[in-house]
């Protein structure tokens, strides 16, 4: 009997499981997490205490995890983390690939996300006191990098290349002036670093020169 109700509520679990996760990868990827939580016992016990699935329990566990992470450290420091983490991962993934899709969809993030960062320094200032505004913002820069919307693709084509075409020539021409002025600053240092560095090296051969004369006359003395 004990078997039979066993088997009865696996296929319960599956028709559940079944609803709730719809398309097969979803399903395959739930059996993957299920097998690997059907090796610890305390997960077995737990779910035939509940009668609530293992998976389920890891998924609230991770959320209660996630909203820990963000009361402690605070929404803009999970942000970064959102933001930063994933796709630089896939960066790395790309860079070790030959896809040229990935190739351009990372490089279009990054150029997107630069410009976020920029405009976010405003946007923070003036509309942190609207609700769920923080998570406005993690669900835009998830939107921009997941690969299966591409959203930062859209953001570039309408918005940031349209600008960065329009002043390309201005930002190119203050950047040689800024690279100029920089190697200019670095040349004057360079000599006044030398000229230091020689006066000071001719005032140590002074007193050493004038400390060996002093002990020289004590001698003959």
């Amino acid at each position: 009997m004990s078997d039979l109700a066993g088997a009865m509520q696996e296929d319960e679990q599956k028709e559940v499981i079944e609803e709730m996760y719809g398309e097969p990868h979803e399903i395959e990827a739930f059996e993957k997490i299920n097998a690997v939580l059907s090796q610890f016992e305390f997960m077995n016990l737990v779910e035939s205490k509940t009668r609530v699935h293992k998976v389920h329990w890891v998924l609230l566990l991770a959320l209660v995890l996630i909203f820990s992470l963000v009361y402690f450290l605070g929404v803009d420091t999970y942000l970064n983390m959102v933001a930063f983490m994933y796709p630089a991962y896939m960066s790395y993934k790309t860079l070790e690939s030959e896809d040229i899709e990935d190739h351009i969809h990372w490089l279009t993030y990054w150029v997107v996300y630069a410009v976020f960062g920029i405009v976010e320094r405003v946007t923070d200032t003036l509309l942190f006191w609207i609700p769920y505004y923080y998570a406005g913002k993690m669900l835009f820069l998830v939107w921009c990098f997941l690969p299966q919307t591409k959203g930062c693709r859209t953001v570039y084509a309408f918005a940031v290349r349209p600008a960065l075409v329009a002043h390309q020539n201005y930002i190119d021409s203050t950047l040689e002036q800024a690279g100029r002025s920089a190697r200019q600053a670095g040349s004057e240092i360079r000599d006044v670093s030398a000229e230091l560095v020689g006066a000071v090296v001719a005032t140590v051969a002074r007193t050493i020169a004038s400390s060996g004369s002093a002990l020289a006359a004590k001698k003959q003395e």
